[in-house]
């Protein structure tokens, strides 16, 4: 397990130096201009199933139309007064124009989760959209 490991690490590190973290990860070549970042604070903080729903929800969301990369989880608690580590989950969306994050937002299975999942378990919401440069 840990030479499995060591041998994943190695290779996210020649894949980020090498720059193919910014393409679509299902190796078409799109470039992922816009990024949607959005951090959640749990109703109930710190609670684990709650969190888990919110990641599973994430991956589910990551199969839709346009999305083309999900990365999504827990909170890294940090000492260091910079870091913000109060919430409880981050998701990072990633796709190629602002277009695709509008059809994103209005899909009807997004539009379900919000609904769902997202409303009943979450008190706060911040969400940071942006384009690469």
């Amino acid at each position: 397990m840990k030479k499995f490991r060591a041998v994943l690490a190695g290779l996210i590190v020649i894949a980020f130096m090498n720059g193919c973290l910014s393409t679509c990860p299902c190796s078409c070549g799109a470039k992922s201009d816009v990024q949607h970042v959005v951090v959640f604070w749990l109703k109930d903080h710190g609670n684990v199933k709650d969190q888990e729903r919110l990641v599973q929800a994430a991956k589910d969301l990551a199969k839709l139309p346009g999305v083309l990369g999900v990365k999504v989880g827990t909170v890294l608690p940090s000492e260091r007064p910079v870091v913000e580590s109060t919430y409880d989950v981050a998701m990072v969306f990633s796709f190629v124009n602002k277009q695709a994050l509008a059809d994103y937002e209005a899909h009807p299975v997004h539009r379900k989760a919000v609904d769902e999942v997202i409303k009943p378990l979450v008190s706060k919401i911040i969400v940071y959209d942006f384009v690469e440069k």
